[in-house]
């Protein structure tokens, strides 16, 4: 329980964040321990969204059948001889087919749109994201600086998105590419022959796309050369300034890094059989056909996923 001093004492609350489950019940309420001279009476008065809740005149109101249009801000107001105070939550509904964002969080990223659903993928940069939805369109929220959250007129059709530092990319089901947001190093600027794209992938402030001849092509800031024996290319991921591309045998090559801090293209000898790939700003991670996830790169605590520059 949280504590909040006020005139009429200490009132103590839920998290003011609170999650509820789709078309199930949720209860908000406040217990105040007020001075002596003061305890009695209480009033209590519910509003949401800034206005009063008829009826809600207790230390408890329950939210029932939790859906959209519960969505929203709800507060209390507290009074009595000595004056007043109030308590606000935040209430968000987990609706299938949408999203649900947790940790920490600026801008409103953590804030998705209320009636977003049907989404079929998500991906996050520093402060936006952006979600896929049924029918090739493309949502985002948060930071809006540099356009982030500005999605092109052009973004339709979309099978794929990926986020970099502050720029955002989308695949189009004809294999073509567009990107918006922060034109770091020419991290938006597509080239203006890339075609029959099947997969892509964005780091720090470059992208990776994957044609289906098996090339793949990177554009925005220079992150080294590319291997010259790496065929036959199955997936591919990106960090902060390093590549990882999963080959048809299971083996993985990483290449980039500048200086190679912390390892993170060092791919552990003798590791195979990998299936799915991933990378954060500096670690790699590879699961294995028969389960097991292997890590190498960064091992700090609580490393954030995005270095700002």
């Amino acid at each position: 329980m949280s504590k909040v001093r006020t005139d009429t004492g200490t009132a103590l609350t839920q998290p003011q964040r609170q999650w509820a489950g789709y078309q199930s019940n949720l209860t908000l309420s406040v217990t105040v321990t007020a001075p002596a001279q003061w305890a009695s009476p209480l009033r209590y008065g519910w509003q949401f969204s800034g206005s009063n809740i008829s009826g809600a005149t207790t230390s408890a109101y329950t939210i029932q059948h939790n859906d959209w249009p519960t969505e929203g801000n709800y507060s209390v107001g507290i009074t009595n001889a000595a004056g007043h105070t109030n308590y606000t939550w935040q209430v968000r509904v987990m609706v299938p087919g949408s999203v649900v964002p947790w940790g920490g969080g600026a801008d409103g990223v953590l804030e998705r749109p209320v009636g977003l659903t049907n989404i079929l993928a998500v991906a996050s940069g520093y402060e936006h994201a952006v979600a896929l939805v049924e029918g090739g369109n493309v949502i985002a929220w948060g930071n809006s600086d540099y356009g982030k959250t500005n999605v092109p007129a052009d973004a339709t059709n979309v099978v794929a998105i990926a986020c970099g530092n502050e720029h955002t990319i989308a695949l189009r089901a004809d294999g073509t590419v567009t990107a918006w947001g922060r034109d770091e190093a020419g991290a938006t600027e597509v080239p203006g022959d890339l075609t029959n794209v099947v997969a892509i992938a964005a780091g720090g402030m470059h992208n990776l796309a994957l044609q289906t001849n098996g090339n793949l092509r990177v554009w925005g800031t220079n992150i080294g050369t590319m291997p010259a024996n790496l065929t036959n290319v199955t997936a591919i991921a990106a960090g902060l300034d390093f590549n990882l591309a999963l080959q048809a045998d299971g083996t993985v090559t990483a290449w980039g890094g500048g200086t190679n801090y912390m390892s993170r293209t060092n791919v552990p000898a003798g590791l195979s059989n990998v299936v799915a790939i991933s990378a954060g700003a500096e670690h790699g991670l590879a699961l294995k056909s028969d389960g097991t996830v292997i890590s190498w790169g960064d091992n700090s605590a609580a490393k954030p996923m995005c270095r700002r520059t």
